[in-house]
Formats: structure tokens, sequence, C-alpha cells
């Protein structure tokens, strides 16, 4: 009874988590992976409809096939494979795959007997890890195999030109050709060899699939860097939230990631504020003094409890909002609790406005300027229309 009894000492927490991928061709951004993933080696790339019917969808060595990425049946659908999360979480420098991870790797597991003149850096100092040692690891694989392949044609050919000779000098100076006909067996081989891989590596430099990782559109990170796109960006002096702030988010509004868009809600000073606007939709009316009156009472109780309305700018800083934007802010949210209509319409043009920011075309000035000017100024004639004037 230790591990069921509600009053003995020790208790079990089991956590089961879903995570979906992106949406790709579509919107090709990340999303946040938490830190472990406590997951059998052969159950990466599955889903939860896959366990529905593990024994038919999951039976070995289907399950390893479709760990790797490599193959799934037709009718299912791809969860997340082994090598996309270890690729994500190597370029994220996430847990288990940290610098000091890797020099305890190589040092538990000494990469599986890989001699060490064909290993990449290993070291935990800034600028190197997994990323410099698996490409140092693979540039030097390939160079020694170009080395030890030119090597053995050089000592192919001398043996052969040795051998010709014999021959040449044995039959009396008569030319057999065997030299020329090695040398053109190799050329037409490796020749075809070459072309072949140089059209396969072509086609896949001109795939969609590369194009995207090219620029840098394919698993994007979840927020843009600096580019040369001009990001318009809410500017004002920059605070640290506190647990009594009420914080507006610019970054949760999206169709793919479920209840994370309801995160801030339990932040506890917007918890109070959702209290207040609760109890204060019923007695929100058309009246421009009543409603002033209300809005006030709501915006000096969260300033007279240390609070203050935050809002999350396009590059993830929290910026004050003055009283007049805090005031506007309040009345919104309870036109909206008081409106379901508006509210849908309302969290539609807010998916629009981070697809506008964060999505596929983030880099374009189309994006970041004319299409937010234009939804903004959707989103207030929508509640001028629907929701009435200060």
């Amino acid at each position: 009874t230790e591990h069921t009894d509600p009053d003995a000492k020790h208790r079990v927490v089991f956590i089961v988590t879903f995570h979906s991928r992106p949406r790709f061709g579509i919107d090709n951004r990340q999303l946040p992976h938490g830190t472990y993933f406590h997951i059998r080696w052969d159950m990466w790339g599955h889903t939860l409809n896959d366990l529905l019917d593990a024994k038919r969808y999951m039976p070995a060595p289907l399950a390893a096939i479709r760990s790797a990425g490599i193959w799934k049946p037709r009718d299912r659908h791809w969860g997340w494979d082994w090598l996309t999360v270890a690729c994500l979480r190597i370029a994220n420098d996430q847990n288990g795959y940290t610098s000091e991870e890797l020099v305890e790797w190589v040092h538990n597991f000494d990469v599986f007997g890989l001699p060490h003149f064909l290993r990449g850096p290993v070291s935990d100092r800034p600028g190197y890890g997994w990323e410099a040692f698996i490409r140092g690891t693979l540039e030097r694989f390939v160079g020694f195999w170009g080395f030890l392949t030119v090597g053995l044609l050089l000592v192919y050919l001398f043996f052969t030109k040795v051998i010709y000779l014999i021959q040449y000098y044995w039959s009396g100076g008569k030319d057999s050709g065997l030299f020329r006909a090695v040398l053109r067996r190799l050329v037409c081989s490796y020749g075809m060899i070459g072309i072949a891989t140089c059209a396969v590596h072509y086609m896949i430099y001109i795939s969609p699939w590369a194009e995207s990782i090219r620029s840098e559109r394919f698993l994007m990170k979840p927020f843009p860097q600096a580019s040369s796109v001009k990001i318009k960006t809410r500017e004002g002096p920059t605070t640290v939230p506190s647990v009594y702030d009420v914080l507006i988010g610019s970054r949760f509004d999206s169709r793919d990631i479920g209840a994370y868009n309801n995160f801030l809600n339990y932040h506890p000073g917007n918890k109070r504020f959702s209290d207040w606007i609760d109890a204060s939709t019923e007695a929100f009316t058309d009246s421009p003094i009543l409603q002033h009156a209300l809005i006030s009472s709501i915006v000096n109780d969260i300033s007279k409890n240390g609070g203050r309305f935050l809002q999350q700018n396009e590059i993830g800083f929290w910026v004050r909002l003055p009283g007049t934007e805090s005031a506007e802010y309040t009345r919104k949210q309870l036109v909206k609790r008081s409106n379901p209509l508006l509210a849908a319409l309302d969290e539609e043009l807010a998916f629009m406005i981070a697809d506008a920011r964060y999505g596929p075309l983030r880099g374009s000035s189309l994006a970041q300027q004319y299409a937010q000017e234009y939804l903004f100024k959707w989103e207030g004639l929508l509640f001028d229309a629907l929701g009435g004037t200060q």
C-alpha cells in the first residue's frame, strides 16, 4: 500500500505527454520539446493511434524501421522519429545532447571502437559540441576513405603496369593492350558512378526538402532571429513580470498548440484579472460613463495590488502598457466575454497575426508589415462594429 495509500510517505507520478509534428509545407515551426524523452528506442515515429493496435502496427522489426524514420504503413501518420528528434535536440543543445554530455558519451562508449584519427573534435568549449563532432567525423571519414580509394587505385594501376610490361617483354614487344583496357574500364566505371552521384546530389539539392533546409524554413525555430526584414515590434521600456502582473502574450496564438494557447491564463495576475472580468460582465453596459467607471475600477484594483499590464513584443520582451491601453485591453476583454461570436472572430484574427509574425513567410516585408497592419485594422473595425466604442 506504499504507493496507493494517499497518506503514505512515497508516491509515484506517471506523466504522459503527446506532442504533434509540425504541419510540413504549411507551418514548419518546431515547438518546445521539454526535457528528456523517456521512451523505448523502437517506439519513436509512432502515434497514439498506433498504440490502439500495437500488435498490428508496432511489431518487430517494423517498429525499429519506423523509429529510424525510414518507412511507415501508408494508412499511418508519422510521429516524431528518433533521427529528427536527435537532430533537433543537438541543434538546440537540449538535455541529453549538450557539449558536456558528448564528452561523457564518447568516454563511456568509446564511439563504438572508432579510431581516434577518424573522430571529430570532442570538447565542451563554446563553438564545439555534437554538431562539430558529427561534422568533423564525417569529413574525416570521407577524407580517409577517399585517400584509401585513391591509394588502392594507384597500387592496382602500378601492378597492372608491371604485369603489362612483363607481358610486353615476354612476347617480344607485342602490345597486349592490357593496361589501356584496365584504364578504360576504370574510367568508365568510376565515371558512371561519378555521374550518377552528381545527378543524385543535384536532384537532392534542388528538391523542396533541401531548399527548405537552406532557407531555414524546415523545422525552423519558433520565433524569428534578426534578419534584413524590419520586424514590427512594440517599443518602450522592458521589465520582468511579477506574479501580480497581467501578461498579454504574443507567442501562444496558434492552431497547432492546443491548450498551450491558454498558458498565460494560469498566471496568478491573469487569474485575478479574469475573475474581475467574469464578475463584471453582467454590469457591462452600452453607457460610456458606466463602461469607463467599471473599467477604471478593474484597472485600479490590479494596480493597487502591485500589478501592471505587460505586453510581450515580437522579440519576447515584456513592455508595460500605459493607462489608456490598459483600459482599452480591459474593455476588449469585457466585450469578448459578453459576445462569444466576437471572441471567436478575435481568436481567428490572433491566429492570422501570429502566422504573419512567426509563420513560414515571416522573413518577408508582406508578413512583417503589410499583413499585420491590415489585420490590426480589421481587429479595430471588428470591435467598433460589434463591441461598441468608448
